[in-house]
């Protein structure tokens, strides 16, 4: 998350053009269906596997 005031277009360009370049590194989504609508219907394309989260908070 970003909070730019109206004289930052510099920085919110800057950020925006990030964001999008990590969009299209990650590819289309595993979730879509084939017929492309959108709606989680039948099988996924692939399997996603679980990710582990490691907890460093303090122990």
């Amino acid at each position: 998350m970003i909070n730019v005031s109206a004289a930052m277009g510099g920085q919110f360009a800057f950020a925006a053009a990030e964001l999008t370049a990590e969009i299209e590194r990650l590819g289309p989504s595993p979730f879509r269906s084939i017929s492309g609508n959108g709606h989680m219907q039948g099988t996924p394309s692939k399997t996603v596997k679980p990710v582990q989260i490691e907890d460093d908070a303090g122990d």
